[in-house]
């Protein structure tokens, strides 16, 4: 029926109710449905200041996206040699 709401959503081998899928574990490098570490990552992807990793969970099939913030942490300089030297501040 047009415009109705489901109480069931199927994410890969699974199918969970709504309300529990804001409460999965959000954890890095662990599939949030089955706990796995077994997860295939795609490319990154960025957007603005922020980025992530399409992954596929090789266990359950679950797919999702990895989001991670990035920050300015210095810049390296490299010699004509293609010695890298990091600088202090």
């Amino acid at each position: 029926m047009k415009g109705e709401y489901k109480m069931k959503e199927k994410i890969g081998n699974f199918e969970i109710n709504i309300n529990e899928i804001k409460n999965l574990p959000n954890r890095q490098e662990i599939c949030p449905m089955c706990k796995s570490i077994n997860l295939d990552y795609e490319a990154v992807e960025f957007e603005g200041d922020m980025c992530y990793f399409p992954y596929k969970c090789k266990d359950c099939n679950t797919e999702g996206e990895e989001w991670y913030n990035l920050t300015f942490a210095g810049h390296n300089l490299i010699t004509e040699d293609g010695n890298i030297i990091e600088l202090n501040n």
